[in-house]
């Protein structure tokens, strides 16, 4: 008797494991990774990109008045992308230096920055290139960035988030970008 109880529930649980099966793949297909929207998604890829840049930036030692000084990573443009960079960084370092975060909502702010992402595919964001950038890292998602004035910008390759360097204007910039970096780039613009 009890072989067939366990028959039986074992006929009944086997459809109902297969239900939820489907029903749970049926509804992953339609979510993207971690539950996130795409843009969001985009976010935290180029926030990971921007931490991991820092590893590859060489700034002038002037620009780091102590051995405590943090690199500074200042966020202007789409305030979105500001919290998963933020997040992206939280309690890391980088090249020995703890990393701070900033959001400028004014292009005439000059804070001490090292890296200047201009979040948003609009070209008018570039009011932020006309002012010095001694030692600043300028990264983009403007697709002409690294034409009007930027160090770095973002790509989409194929679906993937790619990007591009000027080293010319990293130079401009007093900045040196390591050769590790650039061979990683989509494109490298001398």
């Amino acid at each position: 008797m009890r072989n067939h109880n366990t028959r039986q529930s074992s006929n009944i649980a086997q459809p109902l494991r297969d239900i939820t099966r489907v029903v749970l793949l049926v509804w992953f297909s339609f979510q993207s990774p971690s539950g996130l929207s795409q843009e969001s998604l985009e976010y935290r890829v180029k926030a990971a990109f921007i931490y991991n840049f820092t590893k590859f930036i060489r700034w002038p030692d002037e620009h780091f008045p102590s051995d405590t000084t943090p690199i500074r990573i200042c966020v202007a443009g789409d305030a979105k992308s500001y919290a998963p960079i933020t997040q992206a960084i939280s309690g890391k370092t980088s090249q020995n230096r703890p990393l701070t975060t900033l959001y400028l909502d004014k292009a005439n702010q000059t804070p001490a920055c090292h890296i200047l992402y201009i979040a948003g595919a609009d070209s008018a964001l570039s009011p932020w290139l006309n002012h010095p950038l001694n030692a600043v890292a300028t990264i983009g998602d403007a697709a002409d960035f690294i034409e009007v004035g930027g160090v770095m910008g973002f790509t989409n390759h194929q679906g993937k988030i790619r990007f591009v360097i000027s080293q010319a204007n990293a130079t401009n910039n007093h900045i040196i970008i390591s050769s590790k970096l650039l061979a990683l780039a989509q494109r490298v613009e001398r």
